[in-house]
């Protein structure tokens, strides 16, 4: 929350004709980089570590148990565990949150392109 709070002040005060046209460019883009690299690495470590499946869905029951109690461990969640992992990539990016933090750093790094 303080760094949403730094980076706004920081936006809102850049953009005061007291504070702008090259008076403190050299405090603004340092503050900017790291305000955008923080929220970058919140982002990725969200989106890699999302779930393969939401709560709201049911996690896949496990099997019961069979002749062969290994064999039913080992093969348990690997049969759609990819496909189940990128749909949970694709919901945790179209989530309404997710989204507004991605244009919220979008824009950053399609001005260096």
């Amino acid at each position: 929350l303080v760094l949403i709070l730094v980076s706004s002040a920081t936006f809102v005060l850049e953009s005061v004709p007291k504070f702008c046209c090259g008076r403190y460019d050299w405090l603004w883009g340092p503050v900017e980089i790291v305000c955008i690299t923080i929220f970058t690495l919140e982002y990725v470590i969200r989106f890699a570590s999302c779930p393969w499946y939401f709560p709201d869905d049911n996690p896949p029951a496990k099997p019961k148990a069979t002749e062969n109690e290994n064999l039913a461990e080992e093969s348990w969640g690997k049969t759609d565990t990819k496909g189940s992992m990128l749909v949970a990539r694709m919901r945790f990016v179209v989530g309404w949150l997710n989204l507004v933090d991605l244009i919220a750093i979008a824009p950053f790094y399609l001005e260096r392109i």
